[in-house]
């Protein structure tokens, strides 16, 4: 699995950058990558993986169409060590939201600069 973390202030946060000491990650998610990606852009989704949007106050967790069964289950426990061991000191509370492709809510969207409803539909 591929995951990529989308930084809202371009701050890092505890997302490792293309590496595969990612400090957050369970060793029984060893095969997961992550990489940050600043000054993102809708066109940075990728059908084929789950995203992490990080806006400090909540965790966003994007299902594209195309992610497979195993990044679905081990999402969620991702997310819970990203939070767990960021170094930002934020608690165990943090919201965590899962959001589908193409059901993105105005809370997700609106941390996109230029959200194109058309390119979010599923096909």
């Amino acid at each position: 699995m591929h995951t990529t973390c989308l930084k809202q202030d371009g701050q890092a946060k505890g997302c490792a950058n293309k590496t595969s000491a990612c400090p957050f990650r369970p060793a029984a998610l060893a095969q997961f990558t992550v990489e940050e990606i600043f000054d993102f852009a809708q066109e940075d989704l990728i059908s084929d993986d789950i995203m992490l949007l990080d806006t400090y106050n909540e965790l966003f967790l994007w299902i594209g169409t195309g992610a497979n069964d195993a990044e679905k289950k081990a999402a969620m426990q991702m997310a819970s060590e990203y939070i767990k061991n960021s170094p930002d000191g934020r608690g165990p509370d943090t919201p965590v939201i899962v959001v589908k492709q193409g059901f993105e809510p105005r809370l997700f969207t609106a941390n996109f600069i230029a959200w194109d409803p058309e390119k979010a539909k599923v096909r």
